[in-house]
């Protein structure tokens, strides 16, 4: 529903690497590509995207994604500022063009193989974490069309704590620190029941079925 009361019925494309200049294989994905995608896809219907906000070459699923596509150092102090000023130019350009579709922002990438509880933000110092939250809230949070989704086709629940933690954590910070109180979530695996319902800080549900969302 917009802010007017108006409903409508959102047709969500799973468009993992509109955001980014680089496709899975880093091969380059040129500005008009992603400019005719985003028409293409309005004028058959679509009202958002389903995107990494700061995607890159390879798998965004795997512990790697954090240093490949987000730091730039082994400290994870200093970010790889032009995967950041990619998805930033691309979000301006659907803003200034298309202002009406949403981007269903994927803030980080999942840190481990499928089914797994991951590690990689746990082991990051408070320090770190606050820093990389910090910039994300501070570059994206003032775009209109954002919704947030922690993470992707993660799985949740009492054998994945690490899994739990990390989201409440992002989660959390969004509720505190989100001037625009974007609407926050994250993305459970295939067939798995929403594990943060009862929790305030998750105010959408996003579900998967076989193939579709919910």
């Amino acid at each position: 529903m917009t802010e007017d009361g108006r409903w409508f019925l959102n047709v969500v494309d799973t468009a993992y690497f509109l955001l980014s200049d680089k496709d899975e294989l880093g091969n380059p994905i040129p500005e008009e590509d992603f400019q005719a995608y985003v028409r293409d896809a309005v004028d058959h219907g679509i009202t958002a995207f389903m995107a990494y906000g700061v995607p890159g070459p390879g798998s965004f699923y795997e512990e790697g994604s954090w240093t490949e596509n987000y730091f730039a150092d082994a400290s994870y102090s200093t970010f790889r500022l032009d995967n950041f000023r990619v998805s930033d130019r691309r979000m301006r350009w659907m803003l200034d063009h298309y202002p009406d579709v949403a981007v269903e922002f994927i803030m980080f990438p999942r840190g481990a193989r499928y089914a797994t509880d991951q590690a990689f933000w746990r082991n990051l110092s408070p320090q770190q974490r606050e820093r990389i939250l910090r910039y994300m809230v501070a570059r994206y949070a003032a775009y209109p069309q954002v919704y947030w989704l922690v993470s992707n086709d993660a799985h949740y629940g009492h054998k994945h704590p690490n899994n739990n933690a990390f989201v409440r954590e992002v989660g959390a910070y969004l509720q505190q620190h989100d001037l625009w109180q974007h609407p926050r979530s994250t993305g459970h695996a295939r067939r798995i029941d929403f594990f943060f319902g009862e929790e305030d800080w998750a105010n959408y549900l996003h579900l998967e079925n076989a193939n579709d969302l919910i």
